[in-house]
């Protein structure tokens, strides 16, 4: 039986429609967080363990615990923004989790002079617009920002596609997936020139994790935000919105590297686990250890992998080491575009064809240079960029047919092919082999706008906030 209405702290809840209300306000939680606030109210000031909780919500399901966890933080995040004054839900150490305040039934007097004010019918005012509201708005701000010519140049939009995030304006839903946050890892090596090697390893730790669809992985544009940050750990998990924060540091000696790093439990500070990895300088190497990292992190959270994505992380794309040397360069310079400009993109697209020269049939490099060309007309005048396009589909085409699993080179023709039916095809793809990329999504969201098909394009586009918090 769904509990009745009642109030909590300066709260009111009503289970039956998984709504909090609060000072006008209104917050829609996911029926299962409703479910744990409600067992949680039913024994107030009562220690419950994670077991009682895990046995009267998600049972003994895959990705359970996570799953409380995340559930959670999902209810403090809630009760933060409805400007409750302390804690509602305290962790006790080693015990479990309790509700500080009792709840109080709801005053149905007080809720008759609500209905008469016409809350009643909250379930309208959501925390973001109606389908046919949110999606007609992006569709504006997508034509005056000139959808035209930046798809046919696939460049840097003039103007963010979203407007500022406004509390009541198109904020993600909550997601329940097990969440995480990769920090930039701390470059210990005595040469300043190695750094690029921590931050290509970090940027391929997040490719890697991005593939797993059970988990929620922060995007590199805000987890970037967060290098050599004096803030705690459990305040930029809440910036950020995840239950867990990977660090590390690397540090490369001589033809030796040695890579420790750590995932945390925010909430608590406590290490989940932790590895310290030191090995001969090598592609195999390197790569072995992001797969490590990769698969022990979603061990460490209950995610689980599909075959098709235990198989890709097992895939090896080069031996070469020098060729993978050049081609993390090329990431890099391509990543540092955003700050930069056609320079940076112009250094990526050299190191990403000597990688292709070292070593020929390197289809990361061809992905490489083809998302180079998709971008370069939006950083040059028209006269320069004539002809990028066409450069980036023979790329991605190229790289496709070595790779048909790489995700970039999808989104790129997602973007440039001639034929609509192409385009959605080639973005469903990008999206179903990257899940957790917040480019892939943006970009699917756009030409599903184009296309007509707004709900869908809103619901990508707040996949894309989720996972790119910090974003404009």
């Amino acid at each position: 039986m769904t509990p009745g209405e009642f109030e909590l702290a300066e709260l009111v809840v009503r289970p039956d429609q998984n709504l909090i209300e609060s000072s006008g306000q209104t917050f829609r939680l996911e029926p299962l967080v409703m479910d744990l606030l409600c067992v949680l109210a039913e024994r107030a000031e009562a220690v419950l363990s994670r077991d009682e909780l895990l046995d009267r919500t998600w049972g003994r399901r895959h990705g359970a615990d996570a799953s409380l966890t995340r559930a959670i933080s999902l209810l403090r995040k809630t009760f933060r923004e409805a400007g409750v004054d302390g804690e509602l839900i305290e962790t006790v150490p080693k015990r479990g989790y309790r509700l500080t305040r009792q709840p109080r039934p709801m005053d149905h007097q007080a809720r008759n002079s609500l209905e008469a004010d016409g809350r009643s019918d909250v379930p309208s005012a959501r925390r973001y617009l109606p389908v046919g509201i949110a999606g007609a708005l992006l569709v504006a701000i997508l034509a005056a920002v000139g959808w035209t010519r930046w798809h046919a140049s696939a460049g840097k939009p003039a103007a963010p596609l979203l407007p500022p995030n406004e509390p009541g304006l198109l904020e993600p839903p909550p997601s329940i997936k097990p969440s995480v946050a990769v920090l930039p890892l701390v470059n210990r090596s005595l040469e300043p020139q190695d750094a690029f090697l921590a931050d290509a390893v970090h940027d391929e730790l997040l490719t890697h994790l991005a593939r797993i669809g059970s988990l929620k992985v922060i995007s590199r544009t805000s987890v970037m935000r967060f290098r050599d940050t004096e803030l705690p750990l459990p305040e930029i998990a809440a910036v950020l919105g995840v239950d867990h924060v990977v660090e590390g540091g690397l540090q490369r000696d001589g033809d030796r590297i040695r890579i420790n790093v750590q995932l945390i439990e925010a909430d608590s500070d406590d290490h989940l686990w932790a590895q310290v990895y030191d090995r001969e300088l090598s592609a195999a190497s390197l790569l072995d250890i992001q797969t490590d990292i990769t698969r022990t992190i979603a061990q460490a959270l209950d995610a689980r992998l599909s075959a098709a994505e235990r198989d890709r992380l097992e895939h090896r794309p080069t031996d070469n080491l020098a060729a993978y040397q050049a081609y993390l360069l090329g990431r890099r310079d391509f990543e540092r575009r955003i700050g930069g400009g056609s320079a940076e993109l112009e250094s990526a697209l050299k190191h990403f064809h000597r990688a292709l020269e070292l070593e020929p049939g390197y289809a990361d490099a061809l992905a490489g240079i083809a998302s180079v060309h998709a971008v370069y007309a939006g950083y040059v005048t028209d006269e320069e960029g004539k002809g990028s396009g066409a450069l980036a589909i023979d790329y991605a085409r190229r790289a496709l047919t070595l790779d048909p699993e790489l995700a970039m080179p999808h989104a790129v023709l997602g973007f440039l092919e001639p034929a609509a039916l192409d385009r959605a095809r080639h973005l469903e793809r990008a999206a179903a082999l990257e899940p957790g990329n917040a480019t892939v999504h943006t970009w699917a969201a756009i030409g599903d706008l184009v296309a007509g098909h707004l709900e869908r394009g809103e619901r990508r586009f707040l996949q894309a906030r989720e996972l790119d918090p910090t974003s404009p």
